[in-house]
C-alpha cells in the first residue's frame, strides 16, 4: 500500500513539474506575441513608405537564391509590390502584373515582388510572379515590408537612384504619382 501512495505522489509530482513548464513556455510565447501586437498597435494600416525617402538598406533571397540588396535600386527605376498571400486584391495585382510588364507600362527592370504569408497561402503567387519578377517569400510581416515602412497590402513602389519615387495601393497609384 505505501508503494502505491509513493507511486501516485510521484506521478502526481511529475504531472505539476510538467504543467510547471508547460505554463512557462505559454508565458513566454504570449509576451512574444503581446510584443508583436503592440508593435502592429502603433502601425497605421495603410501607411507606405514617403516619396523621395532613401531605399533602406536590406538583403535578401529570392525564391530562386539570387541575393537581393539596396543596390538594386541605385540606378535605373524599380517596381517593387509586397503582396500577402492570403488577400484578394494581392491575388487580382498578381494575376494582372504579366500583362502590364509585357506591354511595358512599368520600369524595365524585373520587378521585386515580396509575398509575405504561410507557405500554403502565398504558393499561387509566388509561382505566377517568378517567370517575371524577383520573388522573396516571407513568412511573417516583419520583414522587408517593416524595412520599407510597409503596413497596408497590397502596396507598391517605384524606387530608383536610391530614393523612393511613387507609392501606392495598386499599380495606377504609381502611373499618377510619377506623372505628379
Amino acid at each position: 500500500m505505501t508503494g502505491l501512495l509513493w507511486a501516485a505522489v510521484g506521478l502526481t509530482a511529475a504531472v505539476a513539474a510538467a504543467s510547471f513548464g508547460l505554463t512557462l513556455v505559454m508565458a513566454r510565447r504570449l509576451r512574444e506575441l503581446r510584443e508583436r501586437v503592440d508593435l502592429l498597435g502603433q502601425l497605421d494600416v495603410l501607411d507606405l513608405p514617403e516619396v523621395g525617402e532613401p531605399v533602406p538598406d536590406f538583403e535578401a533571397t529570392t525564391t530562386d537564391g539570387a541575393h537581393l540588396d539596396a543596390r538594386a535600386f541605385a540606378g535605373a527605376d524599380v517596381l517593387m509590390l509586397f503582396l500577402s498571400g492570403d488577400c484578394e486584391s494581392c491575388r487580382e495585382l498578381a494575376a494582372e502584373l504579366p500583362d502590364m510588364i509585357a506591354a511595358g507600362q512599368f520600369a524595365s527592370a524585373p520587378p521585386i515582388a515580396v509575398v509575405i504569408g504561410a507557405k500554403a497561402d502565398a504558393a499561387l503567387m509566388v509561382g505566377r510572379l517568378e517567370p517575371i519578377a524577383r520573388v522573396v517569400a516571407q513568412t511573417d510581416h516583419f520583414g522587408l515590408a517593416a524595412r520599407f515602412g510597409v503596413r497596408g497590402f497590397p502596396s507598391v513602389l517605384i524606387a530608383g537612384g536610391g530614393v523612393i519615387r511613387a507609392t501606392g495601393h495598386h499599380l495606377n497609384d504609381l502611373r499618377a504619382g510619377m506623372a505628379a
